[in-house]
């Protein structure tokens, strides 16, 4: 981290709200942002940007502004993420409540008033609102995308084992929340430094941790879709797997917490519709291997039998054979994971099932009928026809 920056000392009253923004080639949209924040209503507040690395002209605006109001401070780090960004904040927040937010969407003017008016009246640990999301390319307008109405009272205190599930009853990010920082600084909770899902732990952890939460119905944010093609959420399918490092955080956690008897069924079924989420981006090799592994070798998994984990996580059967593979293998095994090839290399499927057969039997694939069969079928199981062909003429002739 470097170059913080700062016009001058603000006032020595803690301010109301300290306000983060992570900005990663945000020249289009954070000079609005910036204007609107330094105007709306709630004064007393502090303007924290985190300049990601960005390469455009991101910083040179924010430093205007920041010369202009003492309100504001800057720090710029190399590029990490915008949970990374998020925490370098939260080092520097001293505002009684905390909001995350993002520079290309839009909010509005009473955001802040609003919702820290709620938070005082309610002495809420956490302030959720309402928001709509705007598909830039369609048009489409989806409402009421902040909580859920039908599960989610409002202007009322409650807390999260008064939902139907605390884990998808509130939606799983940061920018239409306010959070009180005695709760978040006393829990110790920090976004993952993952490049996405970094929001997922802090989110569900602050929804866990706060006693005294209220929803106002107010939509008081527009979210842009598709709007920024350098956003990290417009190339979700080069990081699909970051989503399996948030969830195994939330688990340790609540373990550690002893609360996760309380939130198993809520944490399985975040746990799946995540994975499911992120396979439609791209459920490439690597990104089913990580699945697989976690499923045969982390908790909660490794409790559940194969038809309950079939169940709990909507997977099919292919999954389980993978988990069964995985759990199989010796620690020297080679870790390559042939089982998630396909027919675009199946000469190199066969070569190296030959190779490593041979090195953990020290004997002729010949002499082991039973694991050439078996490794024959396990091909033909996952879809490698060719090779499996191809594999078994190979026995056959040596």
């Amino acid at each position: 981290m470097q170059n913080l920056g700062r016009a001058k000392e603000t006032d020595v009253s803690a301010p109301h709200v300290s306000v983060i923004i992570p900005l990663y080639y945000a020249e289009e949209y954070v000079d609005a942002l910036l204007t609107q924040l330094r105007t709306q209503p709630l004064e007393n507040i502090e303007i924290i940007c985190v300049i990601d690395g960005s390469p455009d002209a991101t910083l040179d605006i924010v430093k205007k502004h920041a010369e202009a109001d003492s309100r504001m401070q800057w720090i710029y780090q190399e590029n990490a993420g915008a949970g990374a960004a998020r925490n370098a904040g939260l080092a520097l927040a001293a505002g009684e409540y905390l909001s995350f937010i993002d520079a290309d969407d839009l909010y509005d003017a009473q955001f802040l008033t609003k919702m820290y008016e709620a938070a005082k009246k309610h002495d809420a640990d956490l302030v959720v609102c309402q928001f709509k999301h705007v598909d830039c390319k369609t048009g489409a307008i989806e409402q009421n995308d902040g909580f859920r109405p039908d599960r989610v009272p409002t202007d009322t205190v409650f807390a999260s084992q008064d939902l139907t599930n605390p884990f998808s009853d509130i939606f799983v990010g940061p920018i239409n929340k306010l959070y009180r920082r005695e709760m978040v600084e006393k829990e110790g909770l920090r976004f993952s430094t993952t490049m996405v899902a970094n929001d997922n732990f802090f989110v569900l952890c602050s929804i866990v941790s706060a006693q005294r939460i209220v929803a106002i119905q107010d939509s008081l944010i527009e979210v842009r879709r598709f709007v920024n093609s350098n956003s990290v959420s417009s190339n979700r399918a080069r990081h699909t797997e970051d989503m399996f490092t948030s969830f195994q955080d939330l688990y340790a956690w609540l373990v550690q917490h002893g609360l996760y008897e309380q939130y198993h069924s809520y944490y399985v079924k975040a746990w799946t519709d995540a994975f499911h989420y992120n396979a439609t981006y791209d459920r490439n090799e690597r990104f089913v291997e990580t699945a697989a592994r976690i499923l045969a070798c982390e908790e909660p998994w490794t409790s559940m039998d194969d038809k309950e984990l079939q169940r709990e996580t909507r997977l099919d059967t292919g999954f389980i054979r993978l988990k069964k593979l995985i759990l199989a293998r010796q620690p020297d095994t080679d870790a390559r994971a042939l089982e998630l090839r396909r027919s675009e290399n199946e000469e190199a499927v066969v070569q190296d099932v030959v190779s490593i057969l041979n090195t953990q039997y020290g004997k002729k694939l010949s002499e082991r009928s039973s694991i050439v069969s078996g490794a024959v079928t396990h091909l033909k199981n996952n879809g490698i026809r060719h090779s499996a062909a191809r594999f078994a003429s190979r026995i056959k002739r040596g």
